[in-house]
């Protein structure tokens, strides 16, 4: 760690300051130092040279890169969203076709069928109700199942 504090330094100096000396001391306890002033005894002087320049094309094709990197996450996070939303649109088609079929079975099964009045009395479906709700049953299948 002490090492990469040491590098980390020289290279922040070496940004800044390109022509700049940097002294490299150490105390004695054995612990290395470094400054842009000398030490007190011996010390060691560095003179940085200028890190490389950037080139404006090997820039603009970083910033392109950068760009196409964006788009990409940004239509994988769509694409990702949409697969969801089907997902979900098939779950919700897959409940209603089984709650379906569950009707008209309840439909063909039942002996008799009645809905309550608002004082709770039953009313039994006439023929003709019936035949609209098995109509209904099997529209909503066709509809729910495909």
């Amino acid at each position: 760690m002490k090492k990469f504090t040491a590098f980390f330094i020289v290279c922040m100096l070496a940004s800044q300051q390109a022509a700049a000396e940097i002294y490299k001391c150490t105390d004695a306890n054995g612990k290395v130092h470094y400054g842009d002033k000398p030490c007190k005894g011996e010390s060691t002087i560095f003179t940085p040279k200028a890190g490389p320049k950037v080139d404006e094309a090997v820039e603009a094709r970083s910033e392109k890169t950068r760009q196409l990197l964006r788009a990409y996450r940004e239509e994988h996070a769509q694409e990702k969203q949409k697969a969801a939303e089907l997902k979900a649109e098939k779950e919700k088609r897959v409940e209603n076709c089984r709650r379906a079929r569950n009707r008209h079975q309840q439909i063909i099964s039942a002996g008799r069928i009645y809905r309550l009045d608002k004082d709770g009395n039953q009313n039994d479906f006439t023929d003709e109700e019936r035949a609209g709700a098995m109509a209904s049953a099997k529209a909503d299948i066709k509809e729910w199942c495909g």
